[in-house]
């Protein structure tokens, strides 16, 4: 995404254009304080495995999660040595654990917000799967817009809470972040990044596997890039 000629922005502002097919997208300025982004899920949380929902539900990590936690923080080492890195995290538990590992590996302080949440599921919150399926409501127009439980949020507020708690972070961010977050939470960020926030413009999703690292950069142009995509290589320590 070039911006178009005469297009301009202040260092650290977001502007707003319109490519050739008439969509609407909003990019960040080459100038903004964050020029590399690390997005990491969460390792497993006991939900994955006994039947609770997920969302604001706020439980621990399993063993495994703890091990795929710590890879990940020996990996997230490598990559960055000794980068100038802000690390922000969801305050979910399970998210806050993942991170907790980088913040000692890095030798950086842990910065938690809860704008870094996943999508909250209201009534469900604290229940079994089988008890949050009794409180479900129909789907009725968009997905994005669907309420699934009463009190939760759409995946379009969602999408906004994230992304003006992005903002906030870009403001006072190192070159380098990096963001311990949530599946669903994880593609709000990577969109923000991209700056493709209309979505019903572009239904775009993306899968994050836990543990998974994302990586998003600027081209030579400036323009967003992502470099890598749920890796997980570093979770098989063969």
């Amino acid at each position: 995404m070039e911006p178009s000629d005469g297009l301009s922005a202040a260092d650290g502002e977001a502007a707003t254009e319109v490519n050739p097919t008439g969509l609407w997208y909003t990019y960040r300025s080459s100038g903004a304080p964050m020029q590399r982004l690390i997005v990491v899920r969460h390792g497993q949380s006991e939900h994955h495995l006994n039947g609770m929902t997920g969302g604001w539900t706020d439980l621990p990590l399993t063993a495994l999660g703890q091990n795929q936690a710590a890879y990940t923080a020996e990996r997230l080492a490598g990559m960055l040595g000794n980068s100038n890195v802000s690390l922000f995290s969801s305050d979910l538990r399970r998210a806050s654990m993942t991170a907790a590992p980088i913040a000692r590996q890095l030798r950086v302080p842990l910065i938690h917000d809860p704008g870094l949440r996943e999508l909250n599921n209201g009534s469900a919150a604290g229940l079994t799967q089988r008890e949050a399926k009794a409180l479900a409501q129909p789907r009725t127009g968009s997905l994005f817009d669907w309420q699934h439980y009463p009190g939760a949020e759409t995946w379009r507020g969602m999408t906004e809470r994230v992304s003006e708690c992005m903002r906030g972070l870009d403001t006072r961010s190192a070159t380098t972040a990096i963001v311990v977050s949530h599946a669903a939470a994880c593609t709000a960020v990577v969109r923000w990044w991209l700056g493709v926030l209309d979505l019903d413009a572009h239904p775009i999703m993306f899968e994050f596997d836990p543990c998974s690292i994302t990586e998003l950069g600027r081209s030579a142009w400036g323009e967003p890039t992502i470099t890598r995509l749920n890796d997980v290589s570093h979770l098989d320590p063969r």
